[in-house]
């Protein structure tokens, strides 16, 4: 808003276009806050309950940007690719986020700017039959790995962002080292206070048709 912005992808570039249009929006602050959380391929959601925000040392998650709302509110937003957003490693962030806001009573959301698609749309997408017997079927196996899932996304015909939405839909936990999908653990990614994120997601679309018009 009238000032020069840093900007590490063309996803958050997008963002920040998106909220100059964007007339519900008072003001934003990129990399607002560093919020330390506990890596953890188990419960993520206990280990930042138990962290103090205060005198944690360790990981610090900082999320992309904090907006103030016109009407008083304000919230945080994460900005990642729809076909990334289940990835553990980021699962693990918007646990420590969620549980921040919890805490303090600010609103979240982890976006792709390009669309806009919010992180609850991509978890809303549907996946064919065949697709979800066949991971069941191998995950009472075990992990299931990433060339085999593919094999079954293309059999299926899953995109990307339907793949990450039925992961974490299913609780399931996606990792890069070694590339897999396994069986959920005790995790569970809590909703939140979705509210204010998914009601500026949609303004957000509002403004950037709009703008396009």
């Amino acid at each position: 808003m009238n000032c020069s912005l840093e900007y590490d992808s063309l996803l958050e570039r997008q963002l920040f276009e998106l909220l100059e249009e964007c007339p519900e929006v008072a003001s934003y602050f990129e990399q607002p806050i560093a919020i330390p959380y506990l890596p953890s391929m188990g419960d993520a959601h206990e280990a930042s309950s138990q962290l103090d925000y205060a005198t944690d040392v360790g990981p610090r998650y900082v999320p992309d940007v904090a907006v103030n709302l016109v009407d008083g509110r304000a919230l945080f937003i994460e900005v990642k690719p729809r076909g990334l957003m289940a990835l553990a490693n980021n699962v693990e962030r918007y646990v420590a986020l969620c549980q921040y806001c919890e805490d303090t009573g600010f609103g979240w959301l982890v976006l792709d700017s390009s669309g806009p698609v919010a992180l609850t749309d991509v978890i809303a997408l549907p996946v064919a039959e065949d697709f979800h017997n066949g991971m069941l079927e191998r995950l009472h196996e075990g992990p299931v790995p990433w060339h085999t899932v593919r094999r079954l996304m293309r059999v299926g015909g899953v995109s990307h962002s339907e793949l990450n939405g039925y992961i974490m839909r299913e609780n399931l936990v996606w990792t890069s080292v070694p590339d897999q999908v396994r069986a959920p653990s005790r995790c569970e990614l809590s909703t939140g206070p979705w509210g204010i994120g998914d009601g500026l997601a949609t303004l957000l679309a509002q403004s950037k048709r709009e703008a396009e018009g």
